[in-house]
């Protein structure tokens, strides 16, 4: 089923994923990438292709179509701008991760390191048009649902066979149905671009409270949220009074008098549980924010 530069044949331009420049009408291939394969015409809603790329960048235009981009290589450094998107900032675009974009909206990208991504268009005209209001852009998110399906068409685009044709305009029906119905609830994780969501600091202050045992990297709590780890940093403080790592610290040591009750427990343990590597920095830690030390205050209590 896959045409183009695996089987050897040629593509027409119509039946490549397609890229307009800001300013012009010419359509033409995504640039600073290279094609490995091609679905070319094989569906009627949708095509599907993969494209490497060590870096390279997008300039300001648009796609023909909706375009759902899923990493399926290493992570690489990446920057992306829309309209109504936060500012623009670098960010890590993890394996598994999935950046989507509506037709016919303009952006820009810079990316750097080498780049392996499935591309899925979904035509314009297939989408209902309930559907296609409800779509909106997300950035470098995961969801397993999503790559599940998309990796699905990838093997079914790879078969060199037709019967898969019908399954496969089933399969692009549920993801453009669950990217519709769930659109609203990823760009609620950013408020105008100017505060953290209810619902975004909620998924946050989970994630740290699941992991306060372990190392909690600012890149992690930033993909939870949904942005980049400088303009999370922003955001948080602005919701929270405090920095992301201040916060952190806080929560251990909160953690840390809770257990500090029971007897059972040495420091030293103590101090694993609530993600210190070594006593002796938890009990500085602990001392310049409670105003003991974790043995004098465990004898208060």
């Amino acid at each position: 089923m896959i045409s183009g530069l695996e089987t050897g044949g040629p593509l027409r331009s119509e039946e490549r994923i397609g890229w307009i420049r800001s300013g012009g009408d010419r359509v033409e291939p995504i640039p600073s990438s290279v094609l490995c394969w091609s679905s070319g015409a094989t569906w009627r809603t949708f095509r599907i292709e993969e494209h490497t790329s060590s870096s390279g960048d997008l300039p300001q235009g648009s796609f023909t179509g909706h375009i759902l981009a899923l990493n399926v290589g290493g992570p690489y450094r990446v920057e992306v701008s829309w309209s109504g998107a936060p500012p623009s900032a670098e960010h890590a675009h993890l394996p598994g991760n999935f950046i989507f974009v509506p037709a016919s909206r303009p952006l820009s990208a810079v990316w750097r390191g080498p780049a392996t991504v499935l591309l899925v268009e979904i035509l314009a005209g297939s989408v209902n048009p309930g559907d296609a209001v409800r779509l909106g852009p997300v950035l470098n998110r995961r969801d397993d649902f999503v790559a599940h399906l998309v990796l699905a068409l990838r093997d079914l685009a790879r078969l060199h066979s037709e019967p898969g044709a019908g399954y496969g305009e089933s399969l692009c029906a549920a993801l453009t149905e669950h990217l519709a119905g769930s659109s609203s609830a990823w760009s609620d994780r950013v408020e105008n671009g100017h505060a953290l969501s209810s619902t975004c600091l909620r998924r946050v202050l989970e994630f740290v409270d699941a992991h306060l045992d372990k190392s909690i990297s600012l890149d992690a709590l930033a993909h939870e949220s949904g942005t980049s780890p400088f303009h999370f940093a922003r955001l948080f403080k602005r919701r929270t009074g405090l920095a992301p790592h201040q916060f952190i610290i806080r929560k251990r040591i909160e953690r840390a008098r809770a257990l500090l009750s029971d007897a059972d427990l040495s420091i030293g343990e103590v101090a694993f549980r609530c993600g210190f590597s070594q006593q002796s920095h938890f009990t500085v830690t602990f001392r310049r924010t409670v105003g003991v030390s974790p043995s004098a205050y465990r004898r208060l209590l």
